[in-house]
């Protein structure tokens, strides 16, 4: 960005997986399961911020809390809850967020899965009725912009 050329998008990181059907490791709503896809990027600058975008679909059932958190390196930065009461609902985690890592090494991001309740009422890349769905993917997009 050129001096006193305002703010802008310097780089984006994306970062996909087909891994389906993931599902928290336990039944307490405390205890966090790492899930796919986790994405890296290298800041240029430590003023600049990350731009954090998520995109999966998930399913749940007759989960009292289910919760989503996104960590950068080993520290939860954001959380995000859902409440189901019925049978199989869906859920489309479109999650944003915008990070300050003051820093210009690589900064690692991943999201962590949490329920209350059996383990497989919450699913994380929801592959659907066949497991052979070619278009289903987790994404995560990174884009760093000018602090």
């Amino acid at each position: 960005i050129p001096t006193g050329g305002g703010g802008g998008i310097i780089q984006i990181v994306r970062a996909q997986s087909t891994t389906g059907n993931q599902t928290p490791g336990s039944s307490d709503e405390t205890s966090y399961t790492d899930v796919t896809p986790t994405c890296t990027i290298t800041p240029t600058s430590t003023s600049s911020k990350i731009l954090i975008v998520g995109s999966v679909g998930c399913i749940q059932k007759s989960n009292n809390h289910t919760a989503i958190a996104l960590t950068r390196t080993s520290t939860i930065i954001r959380k995000w809850f859902y409440y189901c009461q019925t049978s199989y609902s869906p859920l489309h985690f479109g999650g944003w967020h915008l990070d300050s890592p003051s820093t210009t090494s690589a900064t690692t991001y991943k999201y962590s899965i949490s329920s209350q309740g059996t383990q497989g009422d919450f699913m994380w890349n929801y592959l659907g009725p066949s497991t052979t769905e070619p278009l289903r993917q987790a994404e995560m997009y990174l884009i760093e912009v000018s602090g």
